[in-house]
Formats: structure tokens, C-alpha cells, sequence
């Protein structure tokens, strides 16, 4: 059973001895807490969310401030055993008259969220507006709930796994080895990419350590890093250890020492501590419900510790205070946090100032930048995150656009297809030089450069799936008009050269096989491939093909990992259940004007697309002379071929 932790750090006073740490029942009793899987919160309005909750009190499925439930919500949770009052602040302060009673407590919670009164609040709403507003309101919900969802989360392995109930016998007199190996290669192998503590600072720092094993933070990097650290770092002492089960038992028990740590440091605000927060909502051993409170006490200390993010002041001087600098990578980590867990809608709202969905306000902010402090590939890296973080944003405001855009309009609807691939095209322009292909891929830099461009172009083919997954129909069994064919084959390339790029990246550097990034590219395919389109279906099943054999290849194959393993069974099941392509009268594209320049090759009459600027050399994946997916449809022999040796992949 999970431990909840509560105490005045989050609005709740106890009465009793040590209310901070509830004893835990065996077997007998359990506390169903609410699931937010189970049931996604509705999306408030962004006019009722405009601040974070109080720094001095955070009550768990109470929203504060401007998020405020329905009255009869506050009379609900009044009690004999409890008491609920609204601060001055806004937020709500619940002193519960004895430690026996906080199981009552948190079972009204979880009734309380069951009944779900902020989605009843806004079904009433929505009944009050004409007949067409609603009828539009009702058509972008459908659209919404039904679209493919894909999980857009950074940590390496993506899926919750249940805690493993394997004890390891050596796992106490392996843990100070095991914690130096996990600080050692997430400083080589993370900092190059997101430099969030430099890493002269963190070396510095955990030399000093008298107790590592007692260190939040350090127990957090090692409980999100022990999976890669064993699957492609394999520590000496475990050389002969490769048993997913032992694997499980040591990330199961690190989880446990990180939230021991944490639950001792929550009233303690220190940059570390929501780093570690920041880390530990990362792994996949933190149920959802634990996310969203875990990313509420980092918000807490940021704001009690003053951390806030850079504004543009219009000043040109490049000299910037290394401490201010560091804390706006801070902040920023924080962002990252609540924009995962508000896209997967883990938690109904942004709780960071300004809110990670108010583009206007983000847009004026000094994204992460290099400082005195960081050592070479860390500077390369600080400029990789400013880029990464700057293309989310562009996502999230053109998701935002679309969001208002009549779906039976095909004018409008083109015109934003056009958008997408006009604003990331420019986003690829801006880039510095050392994320250009003409620059990274040459002879002479391509071992410094090479890895971090592709990895870019990883991040650009991502944003793009996610971007133009939203013009896809609702019915995979319908047949597609010209601008979801066109947005079928954007994503389905968008996948083909993530594929490539992955491999070319696992080529300079193999232990960089995140493969949440492949499964989240693989689950694209596996939409794409049911679409009743000859031509989308097949160069699906291609880009498929490829991806089994990537997964093939990687170590986490070898190692039975769960998401790996999963994907592959999946991919030989489609390949090898291919049926006849179906007969479908391919549409006819336009050629859409375009407002930015490109290099690329046009495209055949038959299928104009707007231009999309390529990332990678033709020769990883495809001849140069080879158009963007522009290929017609294959020839009946053709397709027997392929069905022929697809089946016996």
C-alpha cells in the first residue's frame, strides 16, 4: 500500500503523536485512493486557474485559489472527525482531530472524486449555450477523448510496473557501489543533454556526502537511473547478474529508500529536494496520484526558496549570475514536470506561475542558458533544452489554436495543417549552427556534433507526430479525405526518419535507446496502418518492419523488457496478420502555397504537399533522388512481394 504522507508541510494538521508518519495496515483495510488513470479530470477553465496554490498549505483533491469545487464539495468533507477552513490566501487548512481518523478522511476523498463535481459544474455550463455552440462544444470534446493518446512523458521507461515483491538478499552491501555507478553515468550520460545541476556542482556536492544512502537526491537519480545503468552500464559486482526479476527488486527497493528520504526532507526547501521530487516523478515506480502530489511540494518549496523564472529584460548583455541562471533551470525542470503530468492528465491544471499552457507569458521568459559553470558538452546541452523547450511550446500553442478550429471547415482546417509545417520549419531555421545538419553531419564534426543534431531532429520529428496526429479521423474504418491522407503520410515519415535518427544515435553513442520515444513513434504506425488508404497502410507496415528490427537489436530486448517486448509481440502480429491491401481510390491533393522557403525536392503532381525541410542524409534510409513519401501506390505484384516477405519476417 502506498504511504501517504501528510502534515503541516500540505495543509493538514493531526492531532496525536507523530502525525507525519502513519502506521501502515497489513493486509487488511485498503485505502483506495482516487485513480486518476481510471478517470481523466476534466479540463477546467483556464479562467478559473491563474495561480499556484500558497506555499504554506496544499490539501490533496482541494483545489486552492481560483480552482474553487462547487459549495456543496466544502459541506462534504465536513465532519465530527475534521475540520475544513478557507485561508486568507485561498487555500484550505483541514485539521483532522486524531491520526485514526485520516482513513475516513482520505475515503471522503476518494468519494468525493469519484463523484467528479467540477465535470457535473461544467456539463451545467455547457447545457446553458445555444444549440450550435453546443453542438460544436460536443463534436471538438468527441474529437478530443477519442483521438489516440499518447503518453508524453520523459522518463526512459515509460509504463508504471508493479512493485516487485522479490527481496535481494546482496541489495544493502551493493548500495553504495550501485548509488556511485547511478550518479557517475547519469552525469555522462543525462548532463550532456538536460544540465539542470552542472556537474563540477553535483561532483563537488556528493564528494562532500557523509551518508549517501541517505540522500534524497541521490537516491532519486539512482532510482531513475538503475534500468540503464544495468541494461547498458552493467556495475562489475552484477556482471553476471541479468534477471529482469533482480532488476525490478532493486529499483522496487530504491523507490522505497528515495520516498523514505523524501518524506523526511518535505519541510525542508532546498534546490536538491526538487530535483530529487523532480527525478523521482520520473520513474516508473510512482503511482499517478503520488506524481501529482509529489510535483505540488516542489512547487511549494520553489516558491518559499523564491525560485522563479528569467524574463526577458531587452538587454543585450550575455553576462548572466551563474545562481540566477541555475534556478531557472530549476523552474524550468518544474515546467517540464507539470507539463507532462497536465498533457497526460494526471492533474487537471497547471500549478507553476505562469501556468505551462499560457504560451503569452512563457514566451517572455529566458529559457536555459549556458552559465560559467558548465563544462563544454554541458553548454552544447543547456542550448539543446532552450530548443527542446522552445518547440513544445510551439506545439502546445498551435494544439491550442487548433482546439478552435471548426473541424467540417477543410479551408480552415488545410490552412492549419499549413501552420504546423510553416511554424516548424522556421523553429529548424533559428536553430545555431552546431544543430544544423550542413554544419553537424561534416566529416570533421560529425563525432561532436552528429549525436546532438540527431537528437534534435528527434525532438522535431516527435513534435511533428504529435502536431498532425490531430487531423486524423476518429474512425480508423473511414476512408481518408486529401488533408487526413496528407497528415497520415506527414506522421508516417515524421516516423521513418525518427527511426533512422535513433539508429544513427545508438551508432555514436549505445546506450541512447530511450524507448519511450520508439514507442511513442511505434504507437503512430499502429494507428496509421489500420487506415483504409493503400498508401498509408503500406508505408506503415514499412516503417514498422524497421522498427522491429531497431527493437531487435537494442539491449533491453535482451533483457525482457517490458515495453520492448510488448512492442515487438505487437509489430509480428500485425506483419504477419497483413491482409490484402485494400481497393481505395487514393485522393487527389492540391498544391497548398506556402509562405517559407526549402530546399527539399518537390514532390510528384500526384501528391503536392507543403514542404518539410529533411533532417537526415538521404543515404541512411532512402535514395536521394527519392521524394518526402511522395512514392505512388504499388502495383499489385508489388504488394505480393512484400506480403510474401513480410510474413516471413
Amino acid at each position: 500500500m502506498s504511504e501517504f504522507v501528510l502534515g503541516p508541510h500540505n495543509g493538514l494538521h493531526i492531532n496525536g503523536t507523530k502525525p507525519r508518519r502513519p502506521k501502515r495496515r497489513k493486509n487488511k483495510d485498503v485505502i483506495n485512493l482516487p485513480n486518476v488513470d481510471s478517470k481523466p479530470a476534466s479540463p477546467p477553465n483556464p479562467q478559473q486557474c491563474e495561480r499556484p496554490p500558497s506555499p504554506q498549505f496544499f490539501t490533496p483533491s482541494l483545489p486552492s485559489d481560483g480552482c474553487k469545487p462547487p459549495a456543496k464539495s466544502a459541506t462534504l468533507v465536513e465532519s465530527e472527525n475534521w475540520s475544513l477552513r478557507q485561508t486568507e490566501t485561498g487555500s484550505f487548512e483541514v485539521n483532522i482531530n486524531s491520526i485514526n481518523n485520516i482513513t475516513d478522511f482520505l475515503q471522503t476523498l476518494n468519494l468525493m472524486a469519484s463523484e467528479d463535481p467540477q465535470h457535473q459544474h461544467i456539463e451545467e455550463t455547457q447545457s446553458e449555450t445555444s444549440h450550435d455552440s453546443e453542438g460544436s462544444t460536443m463534436k471538438k470534446a468527441n474529437r478530443k477523448s477519442t483521438m489516440p493518446f499518447i503518453n508524453f512523458h520523459s522518463e526512459l521507461y515509460a509504463p508504471q510496473d508493479k512493485n516487485s515483491t522479490v527481496e535481494w538478499p546482496r541489495m544493502k552491501t551493493a548500495l553504495p557501489a550501485l548509488l556511485d555507478d547511478c550518479v557517475h553515468y547519469h552525469l555522462q550520460c543525462m548532463n550532456p543533454y538536460f544540465p539542470v545541476r552542472p556537474r563540477r556542482l553535483l561532483m563537488k556536492w556528493y564528494s562532500g556526502l557523509a551518508e549517501p544512502t541517505k540522500d534524497p537526491l541521490v537516491l532519486a537519480i539512482s532510482t531513475y537511473f538503475v534500468r540503464h545503468i544495468f541494461m547498458h552500464h552493467m556495475p562489475p559486482a552484477f556482471d553476471k547478474i541479468r534477471d529482469m526479476k533482480v532488476l525490478d527488486a532493486v529499483q522496487t527497493q530504491l523507490a522505497l529508500y528515495t520516498r523514505e528520504a523524501l518524506s523526511d526532507c518535505f519541510d525542508v526547501a532546498h534546490p536538491h529536494h526538487i530535483y530529487a521530487l523532480c527525478l523521482y516523478n520520473m520513474n516508473s515506480k510512482v503511482p499517478n496520484h503520488l506524481k501529482a502530489f509529489y510535483h505540488t511540494i516542489a512547487v511549494r518549496m520553489a516558491l518559499e526558496l523564491n525560485i522563479a523564472p528569467r524574463h526577458r529584460n531587452g538587454s543585450t548583455s550575455t553576462v548572466v549570475d551563474d545562481e540566477v541562471e541555475l534556478n531557472n533551470r530549476i523552474w524550468w525542470c518544474l515546467f517540464q514536470i507539470d507539463h507532462f503530468l497536465t498533457e497526460s492528465e494526471i492533474i487537471s491544471c497547471s500549478i507553476i506561475e505562469p501556468t505551462s499552457d499560457n504560451h503569452a507569458a512563457l514566451s517572455k521568459l529566458v529559457r536555459p542558458s549556458p552559465c560559467s559553470l558548465d563544462e563544454p558538452d554541458e553548454v552544447t546541452g543547456s542550448h539543446l533544452w532552450n530548443n527542446i523547450l522552445k518547440i513544445w511550446l510551439i506545439r502546445r500553442r498551435l494544439e491550442q489554436e487548433f482546439e478552435e478550429v471548426d473541424y467540417d471547415n477543410q479551408i480552415a482546417m488545410n490552412m492549419m495543417s499549413d501552420k504546423v509545417e510553416r511554424e516548424i520549419n522556421n523553429w529548424s531555421q533559428e536553430l545555431p549552427d552546431i544543430f544544423q545538419q550542413e554544419v553537424a553531419l561534416k566529416p570533421e564534426n560529425y563525432n561532436t556534433m552528429a549525436q546532438m543534431c540527431f537528437t534534435m531532429g528527434i525532438e522535431r520529428c516527435t513534435n511533428r507526430i504529435l502536431l498532425h496526429r490531430m487531423f486524423l479521423p476518429l474512425d480508423k474504418m473511414d476512408a481518408l479525405n486529401p488533408l487526413q491522407h496528407r497528415s497520415a503520410l506527414y506522421a508516417v515519415e515524421s516516423v521513418v526518419e525518427l527511426l533512422s535518427m535513433r539508429r544513427a544515435v545508438i551508432d555514436i553513442a549505445y546506450c541512447q535507446t530511450w524507448p519511450g520515444d520508439l514507442k511513442r513513434a511505434i504507437e503512430m504506425l499502429m494507428i496509421c496502418v489500420k487506415f483504409q488508404d493503400t498508401t498509408v497502410m503500406t508505408r506503415s507496415k514499412l516503417g514498422l518492419m524497421r522498427a522491429l528490427r531497431l527493437l531487435r537489436s537494442m539491449p533491453e530486448t535482451e533483457w525482457k523488457e517490458d515495453m520492448c517486448i510488448t512492442n515487438i509481440a505487437r509489430i509480428e502480429q500485425i506483419l504477419s496478420s497483413w491482409p490484402e491491401s485494400p481497393i481505395t481510390s487514393e485522393p487527389t491533393i492540391t498544391s497548398t502555397p506556402s509562405s517559407f522557403n526549402n530546399t527539399a525536392i518537390p514532390s510528384p503532381p500526384e501528391l503536392q504537399y507543403p514542404s518539410y525541410t529533411r533532417w537526415v542524409d538521404a543515404e541512411l534510409y532512402r535514395n536521394d533522388s527519392q521524394s518526402n513519401m511522395g512514392m505512388g501506390d504499388l502495383p499489385a505484384d508489388a504488394l505480393a512481394f512484400l506480403d510474401s516477405n513480410i510474413a516471413n519476417c
